[in-house]
């Protein structure tokens, strides 16, 4: 009977999506190639330049000078003018995601353009008509006519795909999953802004105290995300991490801008330490079990074979990676392209989603590159077979690993970093006074709260190194490329989501546009008596 560590160590595991999942014997290939003909000086181009599109396009909006939301509706030209190309941007990319993750249904890229440009329009009219009939700002402005957005967002997907969905096959469930998707994003936009508002209303006792439920929230947001887009397969980690590992360091960085203290540092610290070790623990984990399958490998028979040379635990320049080891094995096992062979009336798959199923093995040799089937093989090929096997599957789990944790410190670097350029920046344009968090802070105040967010950011750069330097050191994997290899090969994914969330989260603290969690909107009750003044008739 397991002991109570081993059942707690089961279930911690069972809620770590990067330990659930595999990479797909065409991605292992992919990457290996990637990682054979792609120069260093390239990979640092790609890591160094793809955070620049959701800094600059977050900036340049506040280039445009706003007037004092006290002014009311007559003084607001220029934020209608912000206001429009906020929802152009927020709409273009909201429809892109749906461009690109239903391939088979055209849409053509100036279409959903115009179709963007539509909807901003008819969604910044029914803002500015109920600022008209509420008050200026319209309070939690995005969020009332988010539902009308997303109605003319569906009515253009339709009006675009209506009878394209039924005459292609599968789109219908594609078109589904994305909408699943929208779903999980519409939930954070609804979790963290109040947890935010809390935490600023907090003591700083209880801020520490308080801080304590974001990493729950990660957790239960990343098994969430982790369900509903299962069916996305290699594109997993970077759904899972460009969404609620950007969320969420964003809302870390803003909590400790806001409160400097010694505890919640503390606090904060202490989970990424925590964090930094259980995924070294993983990876230690993940590398023992291929050592292991490269000396059972090691003592078969055909190891001369040069299709079998496997790498060692250490370094050594003329040895392969475990990455090019596996790739080997499948060019050589499957042609690399190859997702079923029957061998002596038994079943040998390579799923897709990367999960090796094999069936009816017993008393079966399943040979590498099989020229002719042999019904009775030795026993030494009965190991090799199933031994390569498991090491190629090893292989994919690991892939599958190191990306999300490659991933998840890369945002944890690029996230403080971009806010901390953000929050210096702003604070030379003429409308931080109008953010809340920029408002009311001298330059050394200002300085002083960004130390612990490049804190946070220096802890996750050191989690990076050494995860780098682990696979490195045993396994000849360069983290470094598989981080680039992700950013490059799914640009498009990667920069509609950095950019959303970026874009969204500093939208959201302009006045103008009305978040008040504590529910009072004292500019409306301001804004009433000023009226009642107005119409009341003067006095001699």
């Amino acid at each position: 009977m397991p002991s109570l560590y081993h059942r707690l160590l089961e279930t911690w595991e069972s809620t770590q999506v990067e330990l659930n999942g595999s990479y797909s014997s065409e991605r292992v290939s992919d990457l290996a190639q990637y990682t054979r003909k792609t120069s260093w000086l390239h990979v640092m181009v790609v890591i160094l330049l793809s955070p620049l599109p959701c800094l600059l396009v977050t900036v340049i909006i506040d280039a445009l000078p706003l007037a004092d939301p006290s002014e009311g509706l007559q003084g607001s030209n220029s934020f209608w003018i912000r206001e429009y190309y906020s929802f152009l941007v927020i709409t273009f990319l909201a429809t892109e995601q749906f461009r690109y993750s239903v391939p088979v249904l055209p849409y053509p890229l100036k279409r959903a353009f115009v179709h963007a440009a539509i909807v901003s329009a008819f969604v910044v009219g029914i803002m500015y008509g109920l600022a008209l009939l509420i008050g200026f700002p319209l309070p939690f402005s995005i969020l009332v006519v988010t539902p009308p957005w997303l109605s003319f967002v569906a009515f253009f997907l339709t009006l675009e795909w209506r009878n394209k969905i039924r005459e292609t096959p599968g789109s219908g469930t594609m078109l589904t999953n994305v909408i699943k998707l929208w779903m999980c994003q519409v939930l954070m936009v609804v979790i963290y802004p109040p947890y935010y508002f809390i935490f600023t209303t907090l003591s700083p006792n209880g801020q520490t105290a308080f801080s304590l439920l974001l990493p729950v929230i990660k957790l239960a947001m990343r098994n969430i995300f982790g369900r509903t887009v299962v069916h996305l397969s290699d594109e997993v980690p970077e759904v899972i991490t460009f969404n609620i590992e950007i969320y969420n360091a964003l809302f870390i960085s803003y909590c400790m801008q806001n409160s400097p203290s010694f505890g919640t540092t503390l606090i904060v610290t202490a989970a990424l330490l925590v964090q930094l070790a259980l995924s070294l623990r993983d990876v230690y984990e993940a590398t023992h079990r291929i050592e292991r399958a490269e000396r059972q490998l090691g003592e078969e028979h055909q190891y001369g074979d040069p299709r079998y040379l496997i790498i060692k635990s250490s370094v050594g320049s003329l040895k392969m990676s475990a990455l090019h080891q596996a790739d080997t094995l499948l060019l050589s096992n499957a042609g690399n392209k190859v997702n079923q062979r029957n061998v002596g009336g038994h079943n040998l798959r390579f799923e897709s989603r990367g999960i090796l199923q094999v069936q009816g093995l017993a008393g079966v040799c399943v040979q590498p590159v099989p020229e002719h089937v042999m019904p009775a093989p030795k026993c030494a090929s009965q190991q090799l077979s199933a031994t390569s096997l498991q090491y190629v599957l090893e292989v994919r789990k690991l892939m599958y690993l190191t990306e999300f944790l490659v991933l998840i410190n890369y945002v944890g670097v690029f996230i403080p970093l971009i806010f901390s350029i953000y929050m210096v920046v702003m604070y030379n344009l003429p409308n931080r006074m109008y953010y809340a968090q920029l408002a009311p802070l001298t330059k050394d105040e200002l300085y002083d709260a960004l130390k612990n967010v490049m804190f946070n950011c220096s802890l996750k750069l050191v989690g990076l190194i050494l995860l780098c330097f682990v696979l490195q050191y045993k396994l000849r994997l360069s983290a470094i490329h598989q981080l680039a290899f992700v950013l490059e090969k799914q640009w498009f994914s990667v920069q509609t989501k950095a950019v959303f969330w970026v874009y969204y989260n500093v939208q959201c603290s302009l006045q103008h546009q009305g978040y008040d969690y504590s529910f009072e909107f004292s500019w409306l009750r301001e804004s009433n008596f000023d009226s009642m003044n107005s119409s009341m008739p003067q006095t001699p």
